[in-house]
């Protein structure tokens, strides 16, 4: 696979869109700071799909669009195209050899991926470059900052570049997938548990309720059927009743329509004849429009008579003035005429004058000069070629000179690790007794800090329970506290709505309203019976039930009053109400005392409620003959026992009136209750919203106690945290010097077995620089003798053009000469014909003057006859409008007779409509009165047909219409069969209906979710084994992984450094803190800390490195530049074990100084894709440094023209060169890629 190209358009500062086109081997990128050269590698990140604006240096995504800058305005949009090619065997996307991502984001936050031009999700590129070492955490792109970031990073982080080297990424990912798959199972078996469980159990439950159940249905039937048989009867009987009101009613219809018929007549006449009106005024108009126009007419031919009279005098005075000017204009072209002659014969001799062997002259001389400067360029041509040959030669020796430098740094630096090493070998058995004893005392040291740190977690942990529970308690006094305001606003809301409902007496009859708004009109009215009374809530629905309408009954003081009311209704015609007049109204119980010992009695309704002594006669006549008993069973039992005339009600407000219906049931949206409800709700709410205000006090001054406790025990946790911090920190520096005593006592076990190695490579390397050396000499002589060949080629060449030079610059003389000569004839021949041309264009306009009066003077007597004819039609035209105008008046005045007359018929015809009319209103006031009583039985009935349509679905007409009435149908003996099967129903009690459905619904959903609990139960099993199977494929490749990138790491560190050593090993234990359960009754004791064995692929990777003669503790001791060649020494370690297909490096050798600098290029070199080296990588180098850009095979050069815009550059090879040969000799590194 190989990186191909980059477009850029509305990137961060690349305005204009940028195509890079990347080739085999070193691509630099170059430029001064701020340029946006950093912005090409997060133009890659970003389209292979980086997610963190951090990451790409903003603040947020929508900062990578293009901002604007002085002279441009702000884009909409920014993409990026990122194009692979070799892409076969890596990535297969429908077998195609070249890929282009593309990704877009515009300024309102949309965004989207495209694959080779089609639409995509981030998913499918991550997925498709799982394991191809491509991606945003991947380690073919370092940018700025993430050398230092793998040495220093923790090392859980450090272990992702060997997991995308080792390909487990996408495994990971798929884990990732089953994990939160197996989370979903579990949950779905726990519910699916608890339900089936819960199923199981209500089935058992329903079984006998479902056989009672069935008893019900056959019971209801039976008294639906008795049921519907009297509502049968009844329905025959009422419409019988409106069948006679309709014939009536149809009658006086008739008579009505018949009246209204000869009003229809009268009104059609008078409309017919304001039609004719209408028409005879349109008629006036057009002819008063007619008359206009004919006066405008005789007008505009008046005007144009006098318009002609005119012209013709006009026309006398343009003859004479036109005969007068062609004398004038035949004298000047006379005149000029003879001019004319003089200027041609002036032209002729001009011509003759000029030179004509001049042209001939002036080619002859310009086709020799053309020769000479043609030789010229020639050698001019031949001279650069040989310095451009000079110049390659130059180079070439400047890059053999510094490889001869770079290998003798090299061969010195050899022999100086040689001699170290074997000073080394003298002392290591003293130095490794030393570090066993550093290691056995910090361990001591590791101990005793972690039993202080152990001491702090438990004191914190303590601290910490009494913070949470604090918390807990504030957090459940602000719900507690919210609660009650939720409650507090919800009455206030319910209370301002009932209130709003309570002085718009809404829900009271339009008559009573009406009285109690004119209450300072009528004396007397005390109120209704409701605003009299006070109820308990248990017996609100049974006192509002037994009141019913005598609820709004208006409660005056006198029978006057109640008089006075009732004459103002009929007087304004307000409706009508019931009144109570205190003197007069009869109270009393009327309910008999043996009826109040029977089970289930409450009371008497009266005794219920609260009221004034004066008002005791009006309740006890409302509520003095209502007994309330607590279940219809009771009422019922009563009922059959007494055959009282007590009106029963219970608390659940049915019904069993004195004649023994029974009223009952509830309808859906009706529960708000009525006028008694409201006020007794009102009430309610007041209460409750001043018992509510006292508990939110409450709660809110607890509430604040508690908070308080709460940000003190806070502060208790802030300071044992920060004493945790420090017992943390202490243990960590003890455990860390532990760490770096185990390291230092395993490097020197190391080095001691490693001398002899070393010393090998040491002998290897000195034959191999030999060996380099003597092939560069022999190629530094073969150029010297190739410098001196073209040095003679270079002066021969110029010697030759000088001699052209100067019989160019004689030719060049010549040619200016002859043009002057030719110039001077030239400018007189144009100034004669000049001169002729201004009297051609003379003459030739005197002579239009003159043809243009002639014209003029030939149509002067035509144009005169045609004015004497336009003035006599115009005086014909004038005679003829004045007599239509004339006409056209008298007969608008017949007109306006005729109109008059039809007004006076149109008035007599609407007075007879009026008549026809009011007896019309007659006969349907008659009609109304008989569909009154219509409506009164039809109400009747559509009760009747809605009460059964209520209790059993059925529509009465319907089954009326299908209903044979039996011939021996006994009234009687159907009531006494309803009664029977009404008290068996009655004594099955209350049944669950539902039981039926529930219990076949519960055995097949058992059935059901045991299906589902085993289709999960295989599932989690699966999901286990794929689990398995993922974590075994992924520990074998990455342990593999890790075997090489470890081996090439310790090689490539000693290349770099010329010796040393360095190493990578993988954190397999870690200390994890224990506590261990107590037995019954015995203290809690303290934690402990256990070493536990760390997998494979959780494990932390640790960076030892030893640069030549010094002994670093840890890694952070290291300068800058050694820490650079470490991380690069790592890097190319992962790439020699899995090579990239590019790699991206932004300045990564900016704290390298010059000897190292070659080094790092020497190493990119190696593993650079080119002709000898397919299977290396492409290298794309962000730098600053001229050696990197001299060791590049393409360059290019980012700037900004514009402030705030990139642009990209092209920069010469030579340029770069030259920079080359001017630096200044330096240090040379060591190791074999020294130089």
């Amino acid at each position: 696979m190989r990186l191909k190209s980059l477009s850029v358009v509305g990137f961060k500062s690349f305005a204009d869109r940028m195509d890079f086109d990347f080739g085999e081997g070193i691509t630099a990128v170059i430029g001064p700071n701020g340029c946006g050269k950093s912005n090409v590698v997060d133009a890659i990140k970003w389209v292979v799909g980086e997610q963190s604006a951090k990451a790409l240096r903003g603040g947020e995504m929508i900062d990578v669009i293009f901002n604007g800058c002085a002279s441009r305005r702000a884009m909409a949009m920014a993409e990026v195209t990122l194009t692979l090619d070799e892409v076969r065997g890596q990535i297969e996307l429908d077998g195609a050899e070249e890929v282009a991502i593309t990704r877009r984001l515009f300024r309102d936050g949309s965004s989207g991926y495209y694959l080779n031009g089609r639409a995509c999700r981030l998913r499918d590129l991550r997925e498709l470059f799982m394991g191809t070492g491509i991606g945003t955490s991947a380690y073919a792109v370092i940018e700025q900052g993430r050398v230092g970031f793998i040495l220093e990073s923790n090392t859980k982080d450090r272990r992702l570049i060997l997991e995308e080297a080792a390909g487990i990424s996408k495994y990971k990912s798929r884990r990732k997938i089953a994990a939160r798959k197996l989370e979903r199972v579990d949950l779905d078996l726990q519910r699916i548990s608890e339900v089936l469980a819960e199923v199981r159990r209500r089935a058992k439950q329903v079984q006998k309720q479902a056989a009672a159940a069935l008893r019900w249905k056959e019971l209801s039937d039976q008294v639906k059927a008795l049921r519907m048989v009297s509502a049968l009867e009844e329905h025959g009987r009422l419409t019988g009743e409106r069948a006679g009101l309709v014939l009536a009613c149809e009658t006086l219809t008739d008579r009505a329509a018949a009246a209204a018929t000869r009003s229809g007549e009268h009104e059609a006449a008078a409309i017919a004849i304001a039609t004719e009106l209408v028409a005879i005024d349109q008629s006036l108009r057009d002819e008063d429009e007619r008359r206009a126009a004919a006066v405008t007419r005789r007008d505009i031919a008046q005007a144009r008579g006098r318009d002609a009279r005119s012209r013709l005098i006009e026309l006398d005075d343009q003859e004479e003035e036109d005969r007068g000017a062609l004398a004038t204009w035949e004298t000047k072209i006379a005149a000029l005429t003879g001019q004319h002659r003089q200027a041609e014969a002036a032209v002729a001799m001009a011509t003759q004058a000029a030179d004509l062997d001049g042209d001939e002259r002036m080619r002859s001389a310009r086709a020799a000069l053309d020769g000479h400067l043609a030789t010229c360029d020639g050698l001019i041509r031949r001279v650069e070629e040989l310095k451009s040959q000079q110049v390659s030669l130059l180079r070439e020796r400047s890059r053999i000179e510094t490889e001869q430098g770079r290998l003798a740094g090299s061969l010195a630096a050899v022999a100086e690790r040689q001699r170290r090493l074997e000073g080394q070998s003298g002392g290591q058995t003293e130095a490794l007794a030393r570090l066993r004893a550093a290691e056995a005392q910090a361990q001591a040291v590791v101990a005793e800090r972690l039993q202080a740190a152990v001491a702090a977690h438990q004191r914190y942990d303590e601290l910490i329970a009494q913070r949470e529970r604090l918390l807990g308690e504030g957090n459940r006094l602000d719900q507690a506290l919210a609660e009650l305001r939720h409650q507090r606003t919800r009455a206030d809301t319910t209370l301002r709505l009932l209130s709003e409902q309570e002085a718009r007496n809404e829900g009271v009859n339009r008559g009573v309203k009406d009285v109690l708004t004119q209450m300072d009109r009528l004396p007397g009215i005390v109120g209704l019976v409701a605003d009299l009374i006070r109820i308990d809530d248990a017996h609100v629905t049974a006192i509002e039930t037994a009141l019913g309408q005598q609820a709004q009954n208006v409660v005056t003081t006198t029978q006057s009053a109640a008089k006075e009311a009732v004459e103002f209704l009929k007087r304004e015609k307000r409706g009508r109400a019931t009144f109570l007049p205190l003197d007069d109204v009869d109270g009393g119980e009327r309910v008999p005392r043996e009826l109040l010992r029977e089970p289930g009695v409450v009371d008497i309704a009266s005794r219920l409620v609260g009221y004034a002594d004066e008002h005791r006669n009006v309740i006890e006549f409302c509520l003095g003959n209502v007994l309330i008993v607590e279940t219809l069973d009771h009422a019922l039992a009563i009922r059959r026992r007494h055959r009282t005339t007590t009106r029963i009600v219970t608390l659940d407000g049915e019904v069993v009136a004195a004649g023994g219906a029974i009223t009952g049931g509830r309808m859906a949206g009706h529960e708000g209750g009525g006028v008694v409800s409201r006020k007794h709700e009102i009430a309610k709410l007041v209460d409750q919203a001043r018992s509510l205000e006292a508990e939110e006090r409450l709660a809110a001054q607890t509430r604040d106690r508690v908070r308080a406790e709460a940000a003190q025990a806070s502060q208790a946790v802030e300071s044992q945290r920060q004493a945790i911090r420090a017992s943390d920190l202490s243990a960590s520096e003890a455990r860390t010097a532990l760490m770096a005593c185990e390291r230092d006592r395993q490097h020197a076990d190391e080095a001691s077995s490693g001398v002899g190695s070393e010393l090998a490579e040491i002998a290897a390397a000195q034959a191999k620089i030999a060996s380099e050396s003597r092939d560069l000499s022999a190629h530094t002589a073969t150029i010297a003798e190739q410098e001196l060949v073209l040095a003679g080629a270079v002066d021969a060449a110029q010697g030759e053009l000088a001699l052209v030079g100067a019989a160019r610059d004689r030719a060049q003389e010549t040619v200016n000469n002859l043009r002057v000569d030719l110039a001077t004839g030239q400018e007189r021949l144009e100034s004669a014909r000049t001169n002729l041309a201004h009297l051609v264009r003379a003459i030739q306009e005197l002579e239009d003057g003159r043809d243009a009066a002639n014209r003029r003077l030939a149509t002067i007597d035509q144009r005169r006859t045609e004015l004497h004819a336009a003035i006599d039609a115009s005086a014909a035209e004038h005679a003829a409008a004045a007599t239509d105008a004339a006409q056209l008046a008298a007969a608008m005045t017949e007109r306006v007779n005729k109109r008059d007359q039809l007004r006076d018929r149109g008035e007599d015809h609407r007075i007879q409509a009026r008549e026809a009319a009011a007896e019309q209103r007659a006969a349907e006031q008659e009609r109304q009165q008989l569909e009154l009583k219509q409506n009164e039985a039809k109400v009747r009935l559509e009760a009747l047909t809605q009460r059964v349509l209520d209790d059993y679905q059925v529509d009465l007409a319907e089954a009326f219409s299908n209903w044979q009435r039996p011939a021996d149908l006994d009234t009687a003996a159907v009531k006494s069969e309803l009664a029977k099967a009404e008290k068996e129903l009655h004594g099955l009690g209350p049944v669950n209906l539902a039981a039926i459905d529930e219990l076949e619904e519960a055995t097949s959903r058992a059935d059901f979710l045991q299906r589902q609990f085993d289709d999960l139960d295989q599932a989690k099993t699966k999901l286990m084994e794929i689990i398995g199977h993922i974590d075994d494929v992924s520990r074998k490749l990455f342990e593999a992984t890790y075997d090489r990138v470890r081996e090439n790491f310790r090689g490539l560190f000693r290349k770099l450094f010329g010796g040393g050593s360095a190493d990578l090993r993988l954190e397999r234990f870690e200390d994890v803190t224990v506590q261990d359960e107590a037995p019954p009754g015995e203290p809690q004791p303290p934690p402990r800390i256990e070493r536990r064995e760390v997998d494979v692929l959780e494990a932390g990777l640790e960076i030892v490195a030893q640069p030549p003669g010094k002994n670093p503790k840890i890694i952070t001791q290291l300068s800058g530049g050694e820490k650079a060649l470490t991380a690069i020494s790592l890097l190319f370690a992962v790439y020699q074990a899995k090579p990239s297909p590019f790699c991206i490096l932004d300045e990564v050798d900016a704290p390298l100084d010059d000897a190292n600098v070659d080094v790092y290029n020497s190493m990119i070199r190696e593993f650079t894709r080119s002709s000898g080296n397919p299977a290396g990588s492409q290298f794309i180098v962000i730098t600053h440094k001229k050696r990197t850009m001299q060791r590049s095979d393409c360059i290019y050069g980012i700037t900004q023209n514009e402030p705030g815009v990139s642009t990209k550059i092209s920069v010469r090879m030579e340029d770069v060169e030259r920079i080359g040969e001017t630096l200044s000799t330096t240090v040379r590194g060591a190791g074999p890629y020294a130089g």
